[in-house]
């Protein structure tokens, strides 16, 4: 009965949405949009998806997930999408774009794209953290840009109080010189906010750490099917020159998206950063990374034998299906409440 009664919902629902107009699906995107584009950052994000040929579009196949946006990438080609639910609510889609639009940022601007990071991971390590600070950054730059978007609001209508009083001190509308003043205040306010906006980001990314097991999981599944796998000839990428390690990937780490907005987690060393991002992974997950990292070390050397290397991926392939059989790890409470 319950399965019959789940397959009326879904098929409910598809009607629903292949009824819905246009332009109702529009206007619902649009007002996700106006959320967030007056804002620097968001501004800077939704161009930047405009310039890159980066499709946004609702899919149904979404409405059964967790998320109201994922951004997808052609394994191939590399061109990308934001499929969005088409059930979710105006507001969640304005989070969960600003979350996608980063990726889109770090993938085009900083060229950490899903291709580079194929031919160019050195290990399964560096594949993992990869993964895990480009999740963790992506939810700290969201929470960031809702403090960011309320306390803007704030400030508006501090200003507005401000220009009111000029106003009828004079009796005239304000002059050039009184709106630069307005306008470098408000600068200033901004400024002074960067050292909590750093910190409270650096606590926000750890956070985020402490919930990224399924992204765990998928990440070595990737990076076993590239390089580890029974059906594939070692690659032999370790050997050569390491083209990006762990300075690249906390070029991620930053507290907007220019290229001079201040660094975040910068008050921590490579090693003590690599620490704190791969503290939170599974054992089974840590101990195949290892066992991944013998084995290509051991083909770059070229100390294995062909059987050999035949053994070692089957015995990658047994412990990584365990590693992702095993039930899913506690999480902390969620960083949206």
């Amino acid at each position: 009965m319950g399965l019959l009664k789940g397959k009326l919902k879904a098929t409910f629902d598809n009607a629903r949405w292949a009824m819905t107009s246009k332009r109702a699906k529009r206007g619902k995107l649009d007002q996700a949009i106006a959320m967030i584009s007056n804002y620097p950052e968001t501004k800077f994000l939704l161009d930047l998806v405009t310039q890159e040929g980066v499709g946004v579009t609702f899919d149904k196949n979404m409405k059964d997930g967790p998320a109201a946006a994922q951004l997808v990438t052609h394994r191939e080609t590399g061109q990308q999408y934001i499929a969005l639910n088409p059930y979710a609510t105006p507001t969640d889609l304005a989070l969960s774009l600003i979350h996608e639009m980063r990726h889109v940022w770090q993938d085009k601007v900083l060229r950490l794209t899903p291709q580079t990071r194929a031919l160019s991971e050195p290990d399964s390590e560096t594949a993992l953290m990869l993964t895990r600070v480009r999740e963790a950054d992506a939810h700290a730059f969201v929470n960031l840009m809702v403090r960011r978007i309320q306390m803007s609001q704030v400030d508006a209508v501090e200003l507005k109080e401000l220009a009111d009083k000029l106003q009828q001190s004079t009796g005239k509308p304000l002059d050039v010189y009184q709106t630069e003043v307005l306008a470098k205040y408000a600068e200033r306010k901004f400024k002074d906010r960067l050292d909590d906006d750093a910190r409270q980001m650096s606590a926000d990314f750890q956070w985020a750490l402490q919930n990224l097991d399924p992204y765990d999981r998928q990440s070595m599944i990737d990076y076993h099917i590239r390089y580890t796998s029974p059906a594939a000839e070692p690659q032999g990428h370790v050997a050569g020159r390491v083209k990006f390690g762990i300075d690249d990937i906390r070029k991620m780490l930053h507290i907007g998206v220019a290229e001079e907005a201040p660094a975040y987690m910068d008050h921590l060393t490579n090693d003590e950063f690599k620490a704190a991002v791969l503290g939170d992974v599974s054992p089974e997950i840590k101990s195949t990374v290892s066992l991944m990292n013998h084995f290509e070390k051991a083909v770059a050397r070229g100390q294995t034998t062909p059987r050999d290397n035949f053994g070692f991926r089957v015995a990658i392939e047994e412990r990584l299906a365990k590693a992702v059989n095993q039930p899913p790890r506690p999480q902390t409470p969620s960083l949206y409440g």
